[in-house]
């Protein structure tokens, strides 16, 4: 199986699938295949059609690599997801896979990437999310209250 290197470079006729697997404990799996029609099973996992554009970032120089993902018209599914990310959960981020599958061999990506939902942009029409290498719930972060440490939370 050739890198995903050396398959750009060899430009062959036949094509690529873009996916994309968000996932957090409150809501689940969810995984979207681009430009695609009908659902579409790689690597053994079904996945439901979408249309998103992927914009990488320029790495000029800067070790954090950030991705913007312009999902179109599912902002009511993107903002009834968000709903769900509440209360305690929100203390754990939500991953995102990025892969690609080739038309030829399904069964496994040429290339996989593990990021983190970084922001998330819901308009009247489409949705932007916005993909990071580093977990931004690390960021920046204070300690947790403790009611053992803060014995006036108890009574909260």
């Amino acid at each position: 199986m050739p890198s995903f290197r050396e398959y750009k470079q060899q430009r062959p006729t036949r094509g690529l699938y873009d996916t994309l697997t968000f996932y957090h404990p409150s809501f689940g799996y969810v995984r979207l295949v681009d430009k695609q029609f009908y659902n579409k099973t790689l690597g053994g996992v079904v996945y439901q059609p979408a249309r998103f554009e992927v914009e990488e970032s320029q790495q000029s120089g800067i070790p954090v690599i950030d991705v913007t993902v312009k999902l179109g018209r599912v902002s009511s599914y993107v903002k009834a997801l968000m709903k769900q990310w509440k209360g305690a959960s929100r203390l754990t981020a939500i991953t995102v896979t990025r892969q690609i599958f080739d038309s030829g061999d399904v069964s496994v990506p040429i290339k996989s990437w593990q990021l983190y939902v970084k922001t998330v942009d819901i308009d009247a029409e489409s949705a932007s999310v916005t993909l990071s290498v580093t977990n931004p719930l690390n960021n920046n972060v204070g300690r947790l209250y403790d009611s053992r440490e803060y014995t006036g939370l108890q009574y909260l």
